[in-house]
C-alpha cells in the first residue's frame, strides 16, 4: 500500500474539490453558530423589554391607583362580585392581555413566573367570583387568557416548589403599601421630596389602617407619616 503524502492532495485545480468541500463545510458552521448566537441575543432582549414592559405597567401609578380602590372596597366590605367596575376592569384588561400574550408564546411564562411569582394568582382569586359573573352574561372566553396564565403559572411554582398564595393578606397593611407607593410617585413628580420623611412605610404591625388615611379621594394620594405596609408586587 503505498505511503499516504500531503504532496498527493491538490488544493487548487482538479482534485482540489475535497477542499473546497471542507471549507465550505466549516464556514457553513461558522454561520451557522453565529446566527444562533444573534438569536439568542436577540431573544433575550426581547424577554428583557418584555419583563421590564410588564414590570412597569404593573406598577404604574395609575394601577397602582385602580388596585388601592380595589382594595379599599374588599375591606369594606364589598363582595367582588359587586366591585366597581372603572378599577375592576382595567386589573382584568391588564392580566387579560398577559395572559392572551403568553397562551400565544408571545410571553415567555417561566421568565414572566420568575419575576412575577404568584402575583397573577392572587389577583386571579380576589377577581374570580367577578370574572365568573361576566362570563356567565358574556359567554365562555371571558376571562379566558387569565385563566390560562393562572394554570401555567401554577405548574411553574409547583415544578420549582413555589409556595403560591390566594390570598392579598393584611388588607389594612396592603392599602398601606399602596398609598406609600403612589405617594412616592406624586412626590417625585411634585418634587416635593422631603428629607425628613420615612424612607419606607412601617410593616403590617403598625396600626391597623381605616378609612380615614392620608390619602384623598378614592383613587388615593400621598399618605402622612408612617404609613403601615412594606412595598410588595401584589
Amino acid at each position: 500500500m503505498p505511503a499516504f503524502s500531503l504532496a498527493d492532495l491538490a488544493f487548487v485545480g482538479p482534485g482540489s474539490e475535497w477542499f473546497w468541500s471542507a471549507v465550505s463545510g466549516i464556514v457553513l458552521a461558522t454561520t451557522v453558530l453565529a446566527l444562533y448566537r444573534q438569536v439568542r441575543l436577540q431573544a433575550n432582549a426581547t424577554a428583557i423589554d418584555q419583563l421590564t414592559a410588564f414590570e412597569t405597567e404593573w406598577t404604574s401609578e395609575r394601577l397602582l391607583r385602580f388596585r388601592l380602590d380595589l382594595v379599599r372596597e374588599l375591606r369594606d366590605g364589598t363582595h367582588a362580585t359587586d366591585l366597581s367596575e372603572g378599577p375592576t376592569v382595567a386589573i382584568f384588561s391588564f392580566w387579560e392581555r398577559i395572559g392572551a400574550l403568553a397562551k400565544g408564546r408571545n410571553v415567555d411564562v417561566e421568565l414572566l413566573s420568575t419575576v412575577n411569582f404568584g402575583v397573577c394568582q392572587i389577583w386571579w382569586a380576589t377577581l374570580r367570583p367577578w370574572v365568573m359573573a361576566q362570563r356567565a352574561a358574556f359567554g365562555p372566553t371571558f376571562g379566558e387568557g387569565w385563566e390560562w396564565l393562572v394554570a401555567a403559572v401554577t405548574k411553574v411554582n409547583e415544578r420549582k416548589g413555589n409556595v403560591g398564595t390566594d390570598s392579598l393578606g393584611d388588607l389594612d397593611a396592603y392599602i398601606g403599601t399602596l398609598e406609600y407607593r403612589i405617594g412616592v410617585e406624586v412626590a417625585l413628580r411634585s418634587g416635593d421630596v422631603r428629607s425628613g420623611g420615612p424612607a419606607a412605610p412601617r410593616g403590617p404591625d403598625g396600626p391597623r389602617r381605616t378609612s380615614s388615611t392620608g390619602a384623598t379621594g378614592r383613587s388615593g394620594s400621598s399618605p402622612g407619616p408612617g404609613s403601615p405596609g412594606a412595598p410588595s408586587g401584589r
